[in-house]
């Protein structure tokens, strides 16, 4: 027994070694801005048994750009084509390096995340807004929340629009706000009603969070009593529905890539809700204490599920055993009953054409 786990480990140490040297060299013939580093605590666990060298011993630290880092882990199961995939990367540059970067990880089960200087990459955005600065706006404040950033600029007669932007949005963020500049800089806005129609009809209407205020004056001016959230904005604030209960059925908007905290705790009428795939992160207690929801699918791009996410929402059907490349909280699903149920969402269970519309309110006090 002793001489077989020192066999074993004599094969995982050549083979560890063999393709370290396998990657310094073919990474050194590129351009690419890499460190590797040993990952030992795997390396040591892995080789007592050859079914566990799939754990990875491998940290590999690539340069996307001067503010972004891709950050993987190699298994000792990499293969050369699979290494070329990263080599190919040197071919690319901008957000397209980033999102290659992101396919290949997912595309061989990797373990990867993108690591941002986000101090470095504030500044240097912000310094970009006020060069449009002409007297017509100014940053009132600002702020970094993970992947984004969010600013609230103050226009002519001090009123004030929030914005949240998107690292790899920041150039289209820049556009929308020097064509809306160009657009309106003559014109003196009286009241929020009057402003937030013109943020609405211009591209900026994309990165315009939606708050309960926005809302209220909204429908008050539009006299309507729907709101259909994929029209309006994918930015909405957290608790914007918290303890609604007239909501049934939600289609979120596509683009959004954030379910802010809380922003539809509360709702025990809520029975379904779609989410579009472009979202990346569900904050905490974003649907907690919904005991009537039922149905709800889990996008491929999910990347994480906060603190009580779903709490206590224990009428939930097919909820997956597993989400791949999704950091799930272990309160997420909290309930009374325990853990939730084994199976996979099952997506054919319910007709999608009937939760065509979204949110139909008659009450706007019922909005608090």
């Amino acid at each position: 027994m002793y001489k077989q786990q020192l066999a074993r480990e004599k094969a995982a140490l050549i083979r560890r070694n063999s393709l370290k040297s396998f990657i310094e060299k073919a990474l050194s013939e590129t351009s690419l801005e890499y460190e590797l580093e040993e990952n030992l605590f795997y390396d040591a666990y892995a080789s007592y048994s050859n079914s566990k060298l799939q754990y990875y011993i491998f940290k590999l630290r690539i340069s996307l750009s001067k503010s972004i880092t891709g950050i993987v882990s190699i298994p000792s199961s990499c293969t050369p084509a699979e290494l070329k995939q990263f080599l190919d990367l040197e071919k690319t540059t901008g957000n397209k390096r980033i999102d290659s970067f992101t396919d290949i990880c997912t595309a061989n089960k990797y373990d990867f995340y993108i690591k941002y200087d986000s101090a470095k990459i504030y500044s240097d955005f912000e310094k970009k807004i006020n060069k449009l600065d002409n007297g017509f706006f100014r940053i009132k404040s600002g702020g970094i929340f993970e992947q984004r950033m969010m600013f609230v600029l103050s226009f002519k007669n001090e009123l004030l629009v929030s914005f949240r932007v998107y690292y790899d949005e920041r150039e289209e963020f820049l556009k929308a706000l020097k064509d809306f500049v160009k657009n309106y800089v003559k014109k003196e806005f009286s009241d929020y009603p009057e402003l937030y129609e013109c943020v609405e009809k211009s591209s900026l209407r994309n990165f315009w969070i939606i708050t309960k205020k926005v809302l209220r004056l909204w429908v008050k001016d539009r006299k309507t009593s729907t709101i259909h959230l994929e029209r309006l904005t994918r930015n909405l604030q957290r608790a914007l529905f918290e303890n609604n209960s007239r909501i049934e059925h939600i289609v979120l908007p596509d683009g959004m890539r954030v379910i802010p905290s809380r922003l539809f705790a509360g709702c025990v009428n809520l029975k379904s809700v779609m989410i579009p795939e472009t979202v990346e992160t569900i904050e905490k207690e974003a649907f907690m204490d919904c005991i009537n929801l039922r149905f709800i699918n889990f996008p491929d791009k999910l990347r994480k599920i906060g603190d009580k996410a779903f709490a206590y929402c224990d009428n939930l059907v097919g909820l997956p055993s597993y989400i791949p490349h999704c950091e799930v909280s272990d309160t997420a699903f909290l309930s009374d009953w325990g853990c939730n149920p084994n199976g996979v969402f099952d997506y054919d269970s319910y007709d999608n054409d009937s939760y065509d519309s979204i949110i139909d309110y008659s009450d706007e006090g019922n909005w608090y």
